[in-house]
C-alpha cells in the first residue's frame, strides 16, 4: 500500500520544523516543494524528510465535458510533481538529494514518461544518480516516443536519444559474430560494428539520421590500427560471454592476430 500524505496549501515557512515530529517534517517538506521553495526543500531534506514520499495535492478544476468538479491528484513522489509542473530547478535540487528516478506509479510509469519530447528533462532524468536503464518501466517512454517520432523534430530527437539509452551495446549475431552499437551524444549518428571471428573481419555500418545517409565499410583485423585492437579483444570476450566462439581459435582476438593472413581467414582456415 502506498503511503500517501494529503497536505493543504499554506506557507512552509510558518512552521518551526525543529519542534515537529517526522509527520510534520514531511508535510512541511511537501508544502515547500509545492511552493517551489528551494531553500526550504534543501533544509527539510537535510533534516531527514522523506524525499520519495507519495502525496495527494488539491488541484481543483471544473471538467465541462463531464460536468463535474475534480480536486485531488496523487503524485508518486515530489519528483513526479516537479516534472509534471515544469519546475526544473526543483527537480534539479530533488535529484541532487538522491530522489528516486526509478520509482513507479500505480500505472507502472516512471518520471521519464513525463519528460515527453523535452530533451532537457530526458537528460536530467537519464543522467541522474541511480538511473536504471534495465528497468522495464522506463522503456515505456521509449515506446511512446517511437509512436510519436514522426510527429515533429523534437519527438524524433527524443526518440533517437532514448534509443541510445536503452539499446543493448553488445549483441550476439551467431556463433562467429558479435555486434557493438554506439551513438553520438544525441543519437543522431548510429555506428554498429560486426566482429566476425571466423573471417577475422570487422564490418562497420554508419547511419546518420540527421542527413538520412548511411554507409558500410569492412576491414580485416590484421589491417586495423593498433589503437583499435582493444575493441577486438573486448568483442571476443563479449562473444564468449554469450556462448559464441565455439571451435574458433582465440588467438584471432589476442596478440597473435596479425599472424593470420587475410587469404587464410577468408577460406575459413582458422580454428
Amino acid at each position: 500500500m502506498i503511503d500517501v500524505t494529503r497536505v493543504p496549501d499554506f506557507d512552509a515557512g510558518k512552521r518551526d520544523v525543529n519542534q515537529a515530529g517526522a509527520a510534520t517534517l514531511n508535510e512541511d517538506f511537501i508544502r515547500a516543494v509545492k511552493g517551489n521553495d528551494i531553500v526550504a526543500v534543501q533544509k527539510y531534506t537535510q533534516q531527514g524528510a522523506d524525499i520519495n514520499r507519495s502525496f495527494i495535492n488539491a488541484e481543483g478544476f471544473y471538467d465541462f465535458d463531464y460536468n463535474d468538479y475534480y480536486q485531488d491528484v496523487e503524485y508518486a513522489s515530489p519528483l513526479f510533481y516537479a516534472f509534471k509542473k515544469d519546475k526544473q530547478d526543483m527537480a534539479e535540487i530533488l535529484l541532487a538529494n538522491n530522489a528516486d528516478v526509478n520509482k513507479t506509479t500505480k500505472d507502472g510509469e516512471t518520471v521519464l514518461a513525463l519528460a515527453g519530447s523535452d530533451m532537457q528533462k530526458n537528460r536530467q532524468i537519464v543522467e541522474a544518480r541511480g538511473f536504471d536503464a534495465s528497468l522495464k518501466a522506463h522503456r515505456k517512454a521509449l515506446n511512446t516516443m517511437a509512436e510519436k517520432k514522426d510527429k515533429d523534430a523534437a519527438h524524433k530527437a527524443a526518440y533517437l536519444y532514448l534509443r541510445t539509452v536503452f539499446t543493448e551495446k553488445w549483441q550476439k549475431i551467431d556463433n562467429e559474430t558479435v555486434s557493438r552499437t554506439q551513438f553520438d551524444k544525441d543519437g543522431m549518428v548510429e555506428i554498429t560494428d560486426h566482429f566476425n571471428f571466423k573471417s577475422a573481419e570487422r564490418t562497420r555500418y554508419v547511419r546518420d539520421f540527421e542527413l538520412d545517409a548511411s554507409h558500410m565499410q569492412s576491414c580485416f583485423f590484421a589491417d586495423m590500427p593498433q589503437n583499435a585492437r582493444q575493441a577486438v579483444k573486448e568483442a571476443w570476450e563479449e562473444l564468449k560471454k554469450r556462448g559464441g566462439g565455439q571451435g574458433i581459435d582465440a588467438r584471432l582476438a589476442l596478440n597473435e592476430m596479425r599472424h593470420y593472413s587475410r587469404r587464410a581467414a577468408q577460406k575459413g582456415m582458422v580454428g
